[in-house]
């Protein structure tokens, strides 16, 4: 971390075999940059068996918890797991951009080109649709509206003098992310 550019996914113990695959393709391609891998406390303490095979694929593993608001009910973590776990990451990172993969993603280049894109460069991201819809095919509940502590965290990093809103980048939260 500490700035610059980075690879951010999110794993859990059921997808750390996927998630450390997916570095092993990363890191063939020839990309450098740093990776962080995001959690909600599910790999354990730094010097776990987990946390030690990321740390040798070369990936810093940070646990969510140490940037969610301490107040934070226990019953509330695993609303943070999952998909949620994202875009918090995102946003608790400290990388000033930031590249977000699945633990299933497939390279066949170096993905730090995708940061000198003339598409990225005009907008100051880059989205592409998930081939998979995973959603509505498991008759999976609708996804919720941004907890407090998403919202929170977003006011934080808005408040921040580095966050992104400049001249060639004008994203700011929505209004009714940082009213959640």
């Amino acid at each position: 971390g500490g700035g610059g550019r980075g690879v951010l996914t999110c794993s859990a113990p059921r997808l750390l075999d996927q998630t450390l695959a997916m570095l092993t393709r990363l890191r063939a391609t020839g990309c450098a940059l740093p990776a962080q891998i995001w959690h909600v406390g599910e790999l354990g303490q730094p010097d776990s068996a987990g946390s030690r095979r990321l740390l040798a694929a070369r990936a810093a593993v940070r646990d969510l918890r140490e940037a969610l608001h301490p107040a934070l009910p226990p019953s509330e973590l695993g609303a943070m797991r999952g998909f949620m776990c994202k875009p918090l990451a995102v946003l608790a990172t400290d990388f000033d951009e930031v590249l977000l993969l699945d633990h299933e993603t497939y390279l066949f280049r170096d993905p730090t080109r995708l940061f000198s894109a003339p598409a990225y460069a005009r907008a100051g991201a880059l989205l592409f649709r998930d081939r998979i819809k995973h959603h509505g095919a498991r008759n999976q509940p609708p996804l919720r509206p941004p907890s407090l502590y998403l919202a929170s965290l977003a006011a934080q990093h808005a408040a921040s003098p580095g966050f992104l809103p400049t001249a060639s980048q004008p994203w700011s939260p929505s209004e009714s992310l940082l009213g959640a």
